[in-house]
């Protein structure tokens, strides 16, 4: 069967990709789930969480909600759909939705936007960047901004070498063309080019570090191309040390250089940041 829709998939803290074949009120399902690489830094078991489609199309909206709900419950998540807690007029505004969020104390959300697209796009396993929106709110307001007909053409190379003489690298590149055709401005919050490389050293006592680099070059904010993101690059570090086969201690630095930069527009986002930790594994 021809696939109709590319559709993306945003928690809280994770972004995933699926892949929607039909997508029909009575036969709704979700194909293809891209796990986050190390999910289990991520536990919302025994919580709340919404279910949010966002789509103009009622029916569409409540299937796709009560699809995922299910999906969710199957994994031991409190799921509920968007269309039972908040009204569809507040739903097309972060200020309006958030409060209906926050009264039926959802510990987190996971939206779906299907964009009708005709291709699916394949992403590189080997390299691991931090999202693009540094929360779901700041995803919120573009998520419905509405696409009648895009064109998207693009090229992604990737490199991986492990255990040379104890270093791993990973080298993406993708650039990206994307277009609404209507208005043939470019599609809002796409860089043209993004950059992610990673290096890593395993050390004969059990030590490992390594650096990642992640750019992306400068986009528009708004559908009528006329507010212009400059690009930036942030730059992170990583140590891990086991303790024995099941217990390691982890740190990281987030945005080494402590750069100033916007991803959407007048939203700040984080500067140097330093983490640490214990990881244990059962």
């Amino acid at each position: 069967m021809k696939q109709k829709n590319l559709c993306r998939m945003a928690a809280t803290f994770a972004v995933a990709v699926l892949l929607a074949e039909g997508f029909h009120a009575d036969d709704t399902k979700l194909h293809g789930v891209w796990q986050l690489k190390d999910g289990s830094q991520l536990n919302f078991r025994g919580q709340k969480v919404a279910a949010t489609v966002i789509t103009d199309d009622t029916s569409l909206q409540m299937s796709g909600e009560e699809a995922l709900v299910r999906e969710l419950t199957s994994r031991g998540v409190t799921g509920v759909a968007t269309y039972r807690i908040a009204p569809k007029e507040e739903l097309k505004s972060a200020e309006k939705a958030r409060p209906w969020f926050d009264k039926a104390g959802v510990a987190g959300v996971v939206a779906l936007r299907p964009v009708a697209v005709e291709r699916v796009k394949t992403y590189s396993p080997v390299v691991w960047a931090s999202g693009y929106y540094q929360s779901y709110w700041g995803y919120y307001d573009y998520g419905w901004m509405n696409v009648g007909k895009v064109r998207a053409k693009g090229i992604e190379l990737a490199m991986q070498v492990t255990d040379w003489q104890g270093f791993d690298v990973n080298l993406a590149w993708t650039w990206t063309d994307a277009t609404n055709q209507l208005t043939g401005k470019r599609l809002a919050r796409r860089p043209e080019h993004t950059l992610a490389a990673s290096l890593d050293y395993h050390w004969p006592f059990g030590l490992v570090t390594g650096i990642d680099l992640n750019h992306a070059g400068e986009r528009y904010d708004d559908t009528a191309n006329t507010q212009l993101v400059p690009d930036y690059a942030t730059l992170g570090l990583r140590a891990s040390y086991p303790l024995t086969p099941r217990v390691e201690l982890f740190g990281r630095v987030e945005n080494a250089l402590d750069a100033v930069y916007e991803v959407v527009r007048t939203y700040g986002t984080p500067r140097r940041s330093a983490y640490a930790g214990v990881r244990a594994r059962f």
